[in-house]
């Protein structure tokens, strides 16, 4: 261990020592009102509801331990070197675990009056003092050796604080306040926040318009990410400072009428919620083409097969996009020749004549709102079929002019012929006497399905959607997990996904993956050095990982001021954030903490919360609920204690359900007697192992 210089250390003891508490006000209430961008990190609510996301789930699964297990010796070595690396500065695994329960914020205000960013840093070290003293001490000490001299005790807001210097760059102070710890690049700014803290009466950003509409939208308890931007002030800032064609092209697209966005990664019962909002009252541009129009409706999961895999759909006006960009390239004409806004006028005019049709008023007008696009894994299908869809206004109009299209600008003979009563045509590129080095010589496929264009890459993904719409088999609309998760991201806005959605079935990817790569890992990686001791034959099963999956479902909603995105998914949307979760299974699995609990231990865990809330509502109510009431009074109260009695991270969907994703029962055997029950793995009465009953009656 290094040697550490004792003045830092001294200096950080008494100011975490004589530091006035803090308030119950949140961070943004100490931020001044014209604050440019501000992040938050929170850990907590990781330990406090990790333990119910799939991911936590599979990672408990007894197989998916045990491979794990044959693993450690892979990883010894770098959890060594992490321990190492820990021990310089005086921690240790378990202190690292403690400290991720804290909320790190990041904040940029502006630019000082030196023309340096005006930077401030908190961290809350309240819940782990003893551990967040040695990190802000080897913090100070790393501080002292980069700056090259000595640290500056100043006054910041009334505190004791410490000021760096350095040879480039702006300075940074800290101070620190019953645990939370404040870091910057202008003192000033520090002491301004404190002083709000202790109480001055002066205007912050929770108080601003922008800050409020965007926090209310979708702020939770549960936020592990919380990012939130003020881009008119950021614009106003440095627009000046772009040059001067990027100026013009951010308002050609509209963003300048932005006022604020916020982005959210949020724990939601089993899921990762990732959500993103942007506040813009008043639409210019390209932006404003993107909001749907108020009779817009999105009907192409009904069209599409129960089959799909992936899918995304939205609503567009390819019309008005059209004429957008020509009036940008007439207005502009950025770096290209003068006249360039005549000629691209004039080239689309040109190219109506060509195709004998007016290429916007009989062919773009005529398509959308919606548009679609989806691949499905047909019957036993190991190649997915791949489609586009728009919904037609005209579908012999825009079945003629696509064709004519096809012919006149690319060249390449069209045939038709007739499957089920539909009319299908398809663009022989074999016979088009086209290399392969120039175009694979595929069949793509179009004919109007259901006031739908559709277009295919070959006649059978075609004839496969046409087959199943007339045998009238399940559609994606139809599928229970499509369902679900639509109505569980609807669950605040009902009209949640009226401009677009998107939905990835990961169950039936990862088990295909699994089912057909897992056989070949087996055989081919025990041959690979460097591979020793890994049990590779203990890979789990495939239905052991996917029977906790579920499909990724997104949806884009448009508001009366702005419009919010939102991913709700197993494993959350960036492998970003796969990777941290990752990492903090791996080290909560090798320190033992209950994040990786087994299903029946999770199942006892929430029967005992559950059991707890029942005796509270006795207790408020004077009598235990009926079981008709099971599990709305949960969550609802009733009349005269219209409360939750329970956190709503229970919830997925309005409905409890145990770790094998059946509901938990509620049975009420007397005036004062009942019982909560999980029917384990089988969701049935009986049976051992796995499948054992679990009951509130029953402490093991």
């Amino acid at each position: 261990m290094t040697a550490m210089n004792p003045r830092p250390c001294v200096l950080v003891l008494l100011l975490l020592l004589t530091a006035s508490p803090v308030g119950a006000q949140g961070i943004a209430s100490m931020l001044p009102p014209d604050t440019l961008a501000h992040v938050e990190i929170n850990g907590e609510p990781f330990h406090r509801v990790g333990g119910r996301l799939a991911i936590a789930r599979i990672m408990a699964e007894p197989e998916v331990q045990a491979f794990l297990h044959s693993l450690e010796g892979l990883t010894d070595a770098g959890y060594e070197q992490l321990r190492g690396m820990l021990e310089q500065v005086g921690l240790e695994l378990d202190d690292v675990l403690e400290l991720t329960r804290g909320r790190i914020t990041v904040s940029f205000l502006g630019m000082t009056p030196q023309s340096m960013p005006d930077v401030v840093v908190t961290c809350n070290l309240k819940h782990a003092k003893d551990a967040g003293l040695r990190l802000v001490d080897a913090l100070g000490n790393s501080l002292l050796q980069s700056s090259g001299t000595e640290p500056k005790r100043i006054d910041i807001g009334g505190r004791s604080g410490i000021l760096f210097t350095f040879k480039s760059g702006p300075p940074l102070a800290y101070v620190v306040a019953d645990g939370l710890v404040l870091a910057g690049t202008n003192p000033d700014s520090l002491g301004q926040m404190l002083g709000r803290m202790d109480g001055a009466d002066e205007p912050n950003l929770a108080g601003t318009p922008s800050w409020t509409r965007v926090a209310t939208e979708f702020r939770t308890k549960n936020d592990v990410v919380y990012i939130w931007a003020n881009v008119r002030g950021l614009f106003e800032s440095f627009g000046e400072s772009m040059p001067q064609e990027a100026g013009m092209l951010l308002r050609s697209y509209g963003l300048d009428s932005i006022a604020a966005i916020g982005y959210a990664f949020t724990l939601d019962g089993a899921a990762f919620r990732d959500r993103a909002f942007m506040l813009a009252p008043e639409l210019k541009g390209f932006l404003a083409l993107l909001k749907p129009k108020a009779n817009a409706t999105l009907v192409a999961d009904r069209v599409v097969p129960a089959e799909t895999v992936l899918f995304s759909q939205t609503a567009l006006d390819l019309g008005a996009m059209l004429d957008w960009g020509i009036g940008v390239a007439e207005m502009y004409e950025f770096d290209l020749e003068p006249g360039t806004g005549e000629g691209a006028r004039a080239q689309v005019a040109a190219l109506s004549d060509q195709v004998g049709f007016d290429l916007k008023k009989d062919f773009l007008d005529l398509l959308g709102p919606e548009f679609a696009s989806y691949a499905a894994l047909s019957g036993q299908a190991l190649v997915p079929d791949i489609g586009l869809l728009a919904r037609v206004s005209d579908a012999t109009k825009v079945e003629v002019n696509l064709t004519r299209l096809v012919q006149e600008l690319g060249g390449v003979p069209v045939k038709t012929f007739e499957y089920q009563g539909t009319k299908m045509s398809y663009a022989d590129l074999g016979g088009s006497g086209l290399d392969w080095d120039e175009m694979p010589p595929l069949k793509p496929t179009w004919a109007v399905v259901n006031d739908h264009l559709l277009i295919t890459l070959w006649p059978q993904s075609a004839k496969n959607l046409v087959r199943g719409l007339k045998a009238k088999e399940p559609r994606l609309a139809d599928k229970p997990d499509y369902k679900r998760l639509l109505a569980q991201i609807r669950e605040r806005n009902p009209a949640a996904g009226n401009a677009g959605r998107e939905y990835l079935d990961v169950k039936r990817l990862v088990g295909f993956v699994m089912d057909n790569g897992v056989p070949f890992a087996q055989s081919l990686i025990p041959s690979l050095p460097g591979m020793p001791g890994v049990e590779w034959a203990a890979f789990p099963s495939t239905e052991t990982v996917t029977q906790h999956l579920f499909g990724v479902m997104g949806a884009t909603t448009w508001t009366k001021d702005g419009a919010e995105t939102e991913y709700l998914s197993p494993t959350g949307v960036l492998p970003f954030y796969v990777g941290i979760v990752a990492v903090a299974g791996i080290a909560s699995l090798r320190v033992s903490v209950p994040f990786f609990e087994s299903q029946h231990d999770l199942a006892m865990i929430d029967i005992a919360a559950l059991k707890q809330a029942v005796k509270l509502y006795q207790l408020k109510e004077g009598r235990l609920p009926h079981e008709s009431e099971w599990p709305k009074f949960l969550f609802e109260g009733s009349k005269k204690h219209p409360l939750p009695y329970i956190d709503t991270d229970y919830f997925v969907a309005g409905a409890l359900w145990d770790p094998w994703a059946s509901p938990y029962v509620y049975k009420k055997s007397s005036a004062r007697g009942f019982e909560i029950i999980s029917y384990g793995a089988d969701g049935t009465p009986g049976g051992e192992g796995n499948a054992r009953d679990i009951s509130s009656k029953r402490d093991k």
